[in-house]
């Protein structure tokens, strides 16, 4: 089933997109509901087809407008008149708007407290596709050095050794340092031997003057910190709360 099944009714059409254009420069995303907010992102790959079907069939199969933004492409493929072109709008969303975050923090950027982190790993990790570990560095102020992939690929214990951690650790200048790590299936929650593995880089990077403040995991847009959730102990130096 592919969009062509809608037929164009370009002049029907043409005076309500141009309200809905208007309404949306005047007033913002609050005036909509959320199937108008997903109509209105489809007349931009389907300019001369009647989009409100489409998107009533889509949050009818996703249930809510976030899990139609996260949805695979195959999967949007399978809902009612959803085609090419719509699909690849919706996923390119949602990567765009990773890039976007990333663009917003990158280096330099300040890590204040572990919300400022978790935002940071999300833009950077969240639309990966294959599990990746990276080591942000930092300067004794929380200023961001380099952020350095140092594992790629499903493998346990995020799949790096502690050697790889400092040697990068070390490479950067760094002297404050966050493990980071994505799951790409099922919840952002870290494993036993992700906590162990976590221990053993931090007593690693103490012997080269760096502190290992916190392991943050991210799965989609959602992350979890190891720190904040009393899962491995760090002392000084700490982010704000």
């Amino acid at each position: 089933m592919t969009e062509p099944e809608i037929q164009p009714q370009e002049g029907l059409h043409n005076g309500h997109r141009q309200r809905m254009a208007e309404t949306f420069l005047a007033r913002g995303a609050e005036a909509f509901s959320d199937l108008e907010m997903l109509e209105m992102l489809l007349t931009f790959a389907l300019p001369r087809i009647d989009t409100k079907p489409m998107a009533r069939n889509l949050l009818a199969y996703f249930g809510t407008l976030y899990r139609v933004l996260s949805a695979p492409y195959d999967q949007l493929r399978r809902v009612r008149g959803v085609g090419p072109h719509a699909a690849l709008l919706i996923r390119f969303l949602e990567s765009l708007w990773f890039r976007r975050e990333k663009s917003r923090t990158e280096k330099h950027f300040k890590i204040e407290t572990i919300n400022d982190a978790g935002k940071y790993l999300v833009a950077r990790l969240g639309d990966y596709t294959e599990e990746r570990a990276f080591l942000l560095c930092l300067d004794n102020s929380f200023h961001i050095l380099d952020f350095q992939e140092i594992s790629r690929g499903a493998t346990s214990s995020v799949g790096v050794t502690t050697r790889r951690v400092v040697e990068t650790a070390v490479r950067c200048s760094a002297t404050v340092a966050i493990l980071a790590h994505n799951h790409i299936n099922g919840t952002a929650m870290p494993s036993m031997e992700d906590v162990n593995y976590t221990v053993e880089a931090q007593k690693a990077l103490k012997m080269v003057d760096v502190v290992l403040v916190d392991h943050i995991i991210v799965c989609g847009d959602d992350y979890v910190s190891m720190k904040s959730s009393q899962m491995i102990n760090v002392k000084e130096p700490q982010f704000k709360e």
